[in-house]
């Protein structure tokens, strides 16, 4: 095996984690997400730098669907700390993040379109 073959699938990775990243705008707290962790994780990371006392801080929505036995919980992120029935954010401005049985499984519009298709759940519709 060459050298350039044992390092490909690390360079690989790397560049489908930037790539994925930057789908998402490229933000910190984003960034700092990890697949796997737990819920309250989720949310520490989220709230960073929100002034906010509130429990989800830069959640704008939190939606929850049981599908099969599991809780399916879409976090829609946004770094402005703004709050549904509040203040008004187009949907294709917020970033999905999404939990199965309160474990982080990935996030960004691909991520969760996959997740509400493969579980028939219905999304609010945003400009493409």
């Amino acid at each position: 095996m060459s050298r350039f073959t044992h390092f490909a699938g690390p360079a690989v990775a790397a560049l489908f984690t930037l790539t994925a990243f930057a789908g998402c705008g490229g933000d910190r707290n984003i960034g700092q997400l990890t697949v796997g962790i737990a819920r309250d994780s989720v949310l520490k990371i989220l709230g960073q730098g929100s002034t906010a006392t509130d429990s989800t801080p830069n959640v704008y929505r939190e939606e929850r669907y049981l599908n099969n036995g599991h809780f399916i919980t879409l976090l829609m992120y946004s770094p402005t700390g703004k709050k549904e029935g509040v203040e008004t954010i187009p949907e294709e401005q917020l970033i999905p993040v999404v939990l199965r049985d309160d474990t982080l499984t990935g996030w960004g519009w691909e991520h969760t379109d996959s997740v509400a298709t493969a579980n028939n759940i219905v999304l609010k519709p945003r400009a493409k």
